[in-house]
């Protein structure tokens, strides 16, 4: 890059003037520019320089230089760029102006990412007199601007690969975006599911409306349950929880997880199903039976049991037994702690036939042996208790009249 005599702004400009005298000199104010400037005449030579240019070229140009005061240009791939196959050359051939990233190698070896605006200048007749080149190292900003295009593309990565459905809907209902797994969960294809109304997937159409309009009033969905139809003609219920991105107050598209819970609805339904009939069965017993949790707060009961208390309890707020008092066999009244089903709790063991006698709102009493047994699920955990009675009262009846004979 050598040839003709290069100089500094300070020896070309206001000749003879003191910059110390005028701060706002046209030599100081060039110096005091940001960026790195230099201009060349249409052969290519550097005429004029300022201070910010030498700095970053690592660099006072020769007497003689062309193109650029830098060591070595190259392309933001690293390939080398020779003087007249760079830009530069470039737009004195052609007279367009270019804005260019490269990486400039100063003199000590350094490398730094530059971004350069190359302006043709040309005089009144329109041919090219030369160009004015001004440039900056940009590279913090390029290092900023990878970490965060890393960080974006992890970003990404992680929300289209996560395990969990999700998509955006816009203020119109139709599907923006969504990512692998809610695609996979359906079995559509981009293509048959992004661009399309969102209502056409969800079975029912008045739970569809109900979203978006709750959506559209701001409100955030959760644990939302609703049907979607897949590809294959089969339906997921799914739970749907929800939000709005909005941008100034505007609706930009919902931020919407969706969770395939088919499976845990139909054990759900089955689990209810054989509760109904555990229910069902236990209401036709002759017996008296009822459960209670492990507070002892009674959570069903049989219509034998509400016969034998001559009342009907509260499920889940009356406590251990049913019945209006419990006595024991000396005609004292029975402390509630003392009462069999709290026994079988406190102690977590079953009590076999103790007998007691039932006082009935009426006045009326019953004899009845009870055998309150805990309840435990498949990991020892009590559940709580299940309590049979079994009604003496007539044997008890029975009993006395045999003895009086």
């Amino acid at each position: 890059m050598k040839q003709a005599p290069a100089a500094g702004l300070s020896e070309l400009s206001l000749v003879g003037h003191d910059p110390q005298s005028d701060y706002l000199s046209e030599t100081n104010i060039f110096n005091l520019l940001p960026s790195g400037l230099c201009v060349i005449d249409k052969n290519g030579l550097i005429i004029h320089y300022n201070q910010k240019a030498v700095d970053l070229w690592g660099r006072t140009p020769d007497s003689k230089e062309l193109f650029f005061g830098a060591r070595n240009l190259f392309t933001s791939q690293g390939n080398l760029i020779p003087g007249d196959n760079s830009p530069i050359s470039a737009s004195l051939t052609d007279g367009v102006s270019r804005q260019e990233e490269m990486i400039m190698e100063s003199s000590d070896g350094r490398q730094i990412i530059i971004e350069a605006a190359i302006i043709p200048v040309k005089d009144p007749h329109g041919h090219i007199a030369g160009l004015t080149i001004s440039f900056n190292d940009i590279t913090g900003y390029k290092k900023t601007e990878k970490e965060l295009q890393f960080k974006t593309r992890e970003l990404e990565d992680y929300v289209d690969n996560a395990a969990i459905g999700l998509h955006w809907v816009d203020g119109n209902g139709i599907i923006k975006w969504a990512n692998k797994a809610e695609l996979d969960m359906l079995g559509y294809t981009k293509e048959e599911y992004i661009g399309h109304h969102i209502s056409e997937f969800h079975v029912q159409k008045d739970k569809i409306n109900d979203i978006l309009t709750r959506l559209n009033c701001n409100e955030t969905l959760d644990q939302y349950e609703s049907e979607i139809r897949c590809k294959d003609g089969s339906i997921k219920t799914v739970h749907i929880n929800s939000n709005v991105f909005r941008d100034e107050e505007k609706f930009v598209h919902t931020r919407c997880f969706t969770v395939d819970v088919t499976e845990q609805k139909k054990l759900f339904n089955a689990l209810k199903e054989s509760n109904e009939k555990y229910r069902k069965l236990i209401q036709t017993l002759d017996t008296p039976l009822y459960t209670t949790d492990t507070e002892g707060k009674i959570t069903l009961f049989n219509k034998a049991a509400v016969e034998l208390w001559g009342r009907e309890p509260e499920e889940g707020k009356d406590q251990w037994c049913g019945s209006y008092k419990l006595i024991k066999q000396d005609g004292t009244y029975l402390n509630k702690d003392d009462y069999p089903m709290a026994i079988c709790l406190r102690e977590k063991r079953p009590l076999f036939g103790e007998e007691i006698q039932v006082a009935r709102p009426d006045g009326s009493i019953r004899h009845v042996a009870a055998y309150p047994q805990p309840v435990y699920d498949d990991n020892g955990k009590m559940l709580g208790a299940i309590n049979m009675l079994v009604d003496l009262t007539k044997v008890k009846k029975y009993g006395t009249g045999a003895q009086g004979k």
